[in-house]
């Protein structure tokens, strides 16, 4: 597991904001909106972290229920390690690939036993997730990935056009995500995000 810090503040930053990146390769596409995000949440003084999965083979999910009594699943991997890390972070921002129109085997792999073995330690996190596709058709692997979210009752932040690389959907994201977490931790927020009521970007929907 790669462990890997950017961004800089000029104010003093106390919460921090877990970024996942569930593929083993990075695009340059991935890189700039990893950088953007980071760049946006920094704007809202907040600090991230970047872990880049780098496990090249994750267990499928054997469903033995040890993880009910250890707390932990019972392949050690980056799964534990994430888990085991998750109190220190005020949210979380997941970042995947799809092909096929599908979620990555890799990501699904890794939310199944994430979610199964150590989902109430992300009770009321703020989550956001966004989709590298080469089609730009994201929508089912993005509702994939909020549905296991789902098993770790997270506060879903959604963006446009179903977590798509693109700028707008990048910036609503991070502008709602921002916020949310500033008001679960009692501090003062503000949404600059507006989004398109124009008649053409209603026509392209």
């Amino acid at each position: 597991m790669h462990l890997v810090k950017r961004g800089n503040c000029d104010t003093m930053i106390a919460m921090k904001i877990l970024i996942v990146y569930t593929e083993m390769t990075e695009t340059e596409q991935t890189h700039e909106a990893i950088d953007a995000m980071v760049r946006l949440l920094a704007d809202s003084e907040l600090e991230t972290e970047i872990v880049r999965l780098s496990s090249e083979h994750f267990e499928p999910c054997v469903v033995c229920g040890k993880c009910y009594k250890k707390h932990r699943c019972i392949f050690e991997d980056e799964v534990n390690g994430i888990a085991s890390m998750a109190e220190n972070y005020a949210g979380m921002i997941l970042v995947s690939a799809s092909y096929y129109g599908r979620l990555s085997q890799r990501a699904g792999l890794f939310l199944e036993r994430l979610m199964r073995s150590a989902g109430e330690r992300f009770v009321r996190m703020p989550v956001c997730a966004f989709v590298s596709s080469r089609t730009n058709d994201t929508k089912l692997a993005y509702e994939e990935m909020m549905q296991y979210c789902s098993e770790g009752n997270m506060y879903a932040v959604l963006s446009q056009y179903y977590g798509s690389l693109e700028e707008e959907s990048i910036t609503a994201g991070m502008d709602l995500f921002a916020y949310l977490v500033k008001k679960l931790n009692d501090q003062e927020a503000q949404s600059s995000y507006i989004p398109k009521r124009s008649l053409e970007y209603m026509r392209g929907r």
